[in-house]
């Protein structure tokens, strides 16, 4: 990626240099991965569309040498997609029947009539979803060669499957029009039209905040999910430490039932529960037919941050089918995926890989420009300082923002770390009004929105290995060092440890 970006893992405060990192040590072996994005950003679609191609990668060859599968199978890669309504699915499946063409120039030409195909279906067949799928060619273009049937065999592939993930916006806006009296009969239709569980199914006891009290037809949600929900409506503040202990909390969540945020939040909450149906639906479906399949959600990051909303919801239905299924098989699933969720992924080089997956990691983005370097790193306010309104003009940002990337990133991630923005959502999200048990996101994806401003491949190949350079301990065996050539192994791991709790909750280097 040829621009200013850091990926930063909250649980270290440290960054991952590249996605292909990312992957192989954090990623890899997880069962479910959230991603939280800003809609139709080229910078984020960009991230995205490496992460699925490296993911894709590592299940085709982790495949190959297991016992478990003889060799032969590969999980698929289910990427459920917000940008598609679940009614959709046939012009998804239509859009992956493909066969691998051996001419190049055949296959470009097919690729991109099946897309526009695609793009005109979205517009002109629904047109309820409104997202612009262009930024997402390579993305989905990709999905699909990975579907392809290919009559070579002889090496181990990987495919992605494409899922429609919310309810249509068409159906949701209904539900701040429907009346108490109407509510009963709209949820059935919806039930019917099977975006949300049925009455007689275990995992509909986890749709309603009281299951079973025909006087409730309110959507189960979360204080925490809720107050975000608010302040992402208000702009409140809800990370800066609460000072008062008398100070009430639940006052924001007090409101009437039909009140207007209320009512918002109810809607929301419909979009979250319809996917969360999904997904805990495919898995099980999975699951129970012996699959190891893999599983990949791309949906606005208000939907998942924190782990609300739609985590929430994916939990809780498998909770209730672990819990009240008659099938023991069934419950006996049900527990294990939601164990395993409920961890994070296991690490390549700490613990024995899973060939099935173990653990959900969240991915959030953020936007450089929350960060405020302008007012925190000093070259910069040097520069804004020598012209009277004291604005930087904007090639000169663009050059010392890129310089800071490339000469010194580890500084560029503590500047990043102390910003308002980042601070209080990733490292000091229990301290707030909304005490969130986890961060906004286990890794944040925080990027240079300026799209003119890329940086040459040369330059980025020079940081890479001067860094490569950098990170090595001095008594490192690849470096010179007339002292001692033969340093202990663990005293060159101690050492590139140095700094990486740099960031933590109770460190002092905030």
């Amino acid at each position: 990626m040829n621009f200013v970006h850091r990926i930063l893992k909250a649980s270290s405060a440290s960054s991952s240099p590249t996605v292909q990192k990312l992957v192989q040590s954090e990623l890899q072996h997880a069962k479910l991965i959230y991603f939280g994005e800003f809609h139709g950003e080229s910078r984020i679609i960009s991230f995205q569309t490496q992460l699925v191609k490296e993911l894709t990668k590592c299940y085709a060859s982790s495949s190959g040498g297991s016992s478990k599968t003889g060799g032969g199978d590969v999980p698929t890669l289910h990427l459920i997609m917000e940008h598609f309504s679940q009614d959709m699915q046939p012009i998804l499946d239509r859009y992956q029947q493909t066969t691998q063409r051996h001419s190049k120039e055949l296959q470009d030409e097919d690729e991109n009539k099946a897309f526009e195909e695609l793009v005109t279906s979205y517009k002109e067949q629904y047109g309820t979803e409104g997202h612009n799928l262009h930024p997402y060619r390579e993305l989905l273009q990709f999905c699909r060669r990975s579907a392809a049937d290919e009559t070579d065999h002889s090496s181990l592939k990987c495919k992605v499957k494409l899922h429609g993930g919310f309810i249509p916006r068409n159906q949701a806006a209904r539900l701040n029009k429907e009346e108490y009296e109407t509510k009963h009969a709209f949820f059935q239709e919806m039930s019917g039209k099977g975006y949300l569980p049925k009455e007689a199914e275990s995992m509909h006891h986890a749709l309603f905040e009281r299951p079973g009290a025909s006087e409730s037809l309110v959507l189960r949600g979360s204080r925490e999910h809720q107050l975000l929900i608010q302040s992402l409506m208000s702009g409140e503040d809800i990370y800066t430490p609460i000072e008062s202990e008398d100070e009430d909390v639940n006052d924001c969540c007090d409101n009437e039932k039909e009140s207007k945020i209320s009512r918002l939040y109810q809607a929301q909450l419909l979009k979250d529960h319809a996917m969360g149906y999904k997904i805990a639906s495919l898995m099980m479906q999975h699951a129970i037919s012996g699959k190891s399949d893999r599983y990949m959600v791309i949906t606005g990051l208000g939907h998942l941050k924190h782990y609300t909303g739609v985590p929430e919801c994916v939990n809780g239905y498998l909770r209730q089918e672990a819990l009240l299924n008659p099938n023991v098989r069934h419950r006996n699933v049900a527990l294990d995926l939601l164990l395993s969720l409920t961890r994070h992924p296991i690490r390549s080089s700490v613990q024995r890989p899973s060939f099935s997956g173990i653990g959900s990691a969240l991915i959030g983005c953020q936007m450089m420009y929350e960060v405020y370097l302008e007012e925190t790193y000093p070259p910069m306010i040097e520069a804004a300082a020598k012209n009277e309104d004291n604005e930087m003009e904007e090639d000169v940002k663009r050059k010392l923002l890129n310089d800071l990337y490339l000469r010194n990133p580890d500084s560029l991630d503590q500047y990043i770390l102390n910003a308002e923005a980042i601070r209080g959502p990733l490292l000091h999200y229990s301290d707030g009004l909304a005490g969130f048990q986890k961060p906004c996101a286990d890794f944040l994806f925080v990027y240079d929105e300026d799209d003119e401003n890329e940086i040459d491949e040369a330059a980025l190949q020079d940081a890479a290995r001067r860094d490569a350079t950098a990170q090595k301990c001095p008594f490192h065996p690849g470096q010179s060092n007339n002292n001692d050539d033969d340093a202990k192994a663990e005293t060159i791991e101690a050492y590139e440890r140095v700094g990486q709790t740099a960031g933590v909750r109770g460190c002092k280097f905030r």
